[in-house]
This record gives structure tokens, C-alpha cells and sequence, in this order.
């Protein structure tokens, strides 16, 4: 059986999407979006900046991520607190 290229993915996998918040630097008491993004198969995350959209990155896992933006980590998927 041959896989398609797009088709690597493990079976049952669903990509759990986050934000990443810090506090605002001209806002004070206030919190704003440092970046989005979503966890891949392998645990590791992919985010994308939210001040300069353009601006792509991938770390470790999603956690590593908040750390680099020094921001908080809040998963979007209601149904559970933390990827598998």
C-alpha cells in the first residue's frame, strides 16, 4: 500500500489548536494574542506570529512555545485541557 504524501498523518489524530497571551505592554490590565497555532502529530506545535502574520515558526511542543513569546498557553479545544 502506497501513502500519499498528505496522508501521514497517524489515524484518529486531531491537531489541537492554541493561543499563546501575554500582557499588554501599552494597555495596562490587559491581555493580547502573541501568537496562534496548532500541535502536529509528532507533539511538536507550529504557530504563527499575531503581530507579524507572516512569520512562522515550530518548536518542541506547544508549551516551548509560550515560553519564547514569555506568554501564557490556552487551548482552544473546550472538550479537553492539553493535547494528547
Amino acid at each position: 500500500m502506497t501513502l500519499h504524501p498528505f496522508d501521514l498523518t497517524p489515524e484518529g489524530f486531531r491537531p489541537s489548536p492554541f493561543a499563546l497571551h501575554r500582557w499588554s505592554p501599552t494597555e495596562p490590565g490587559t491581555t493580547e494574542i502573541a501568537a496562534w497555532g496548532m500541535t502536529l502529530p509528532d507533539g511538536s506545535a507550529i504557530f504563527a506570529s499575531a503581530a507579524s502574520p507572516m512569520a512562522l515558526g515550530v518548536c518542541s511542543n506547544a508549551e516551548r512555545a509560550a515560553w519564547m513569546h514569555g506568554a501564557a498557553l490556552s487551548w482552544l479545544n473546550p472538550e479537553r485541557d492539553e493535547p494528547d
